[in-house]
């Protein structure tokens, strides 16, 4: 395969490729709570019109997401949230089970969904 058409592919995310490994378990030692503070602003101007943490409004509650689901698996849910309910089983069955309502999120950037996850971990600690 030529080099471009690995960019290509990769660029598509390889067509049934999911998730991306946006951190490394080594960056989640301990709580960050600068960083869960910004994530808590997120969540409250960005998120709370479809969650809360402990009751289902349009989205699931996401109290606990941090148990069920890995860093990487909530990152990718907050950045690429078409191309997971597209291509990941259990996103896909989130989706179902919430009328079909499509998530999304739009200006997220990698340290928003960074930010996001820390205060998903401390709410969960």
């Amino acid at each position: 395969m030529t080099f471009l058409a690995l960019l290509i592919l990769a660029g598509c995310g390889g067509g049934g490729h999911t998730l991306e490994n946006l951190i490394e378990a080594s960056e989640l030692n301990g709580i960050d709570t600068a960083l869960a503070a910004k994530g808590k602003v997120l969540f409250e101007t960005k998120c709370m019109t479809c969650h809360r943490l402990e009751t289902k409004v349009i989205g699931p509650a996401l109290q606990g997401v941090t148990k069920r689901r890995s860093p990487n698996w909530i990152m990718n849910m907050v950045l690429y949230p078409e191309r997971m309910t597209a291509n990941d089983p259990v996103a896909k069955q989130l989706k179902a089970e919430h009328n079909d309502v499509q998530m999304v999120i739009p200006g997220v950037t990698k340290a928003d969904a960074r930010a996001a996850l820390e205060f998903l971990r401390q709410a969960d600690s």
